[in-house]
């Protein structure tokens, strides 16, 4: 499964593909899905000026939806 969440861009030059992440969802709130950063958008949002970054997280026997 692959998670899109935004990181601010005074934050992105700490982000490397293959870093590991940690997922936490408020469906879930005592649980901790891991995964790792597989891309990273070269560019910002002009409004939100957040860079989406994509996570892959196995998928968690369909816990987690869309």
């Amino acid at each position: 499964m692959l998670i899109r969440v935004g990181v601010n861009e005074r934050d992105i030059a700490k982000i490397a593909i293959g870093n590991p992440v940690v997922i936490r969802v408020d469906a879930y709130p005592d649980r901790v899905f891991e995964g790792k950063v597989r891309f990273l958008v070269p560019e910002a949002g002009t409004k939100t000026r957040s860079f989406p970054v994509l996570i892959e997280v196995p998928y968690p026997k369909g816990e987690l939806l869309a």
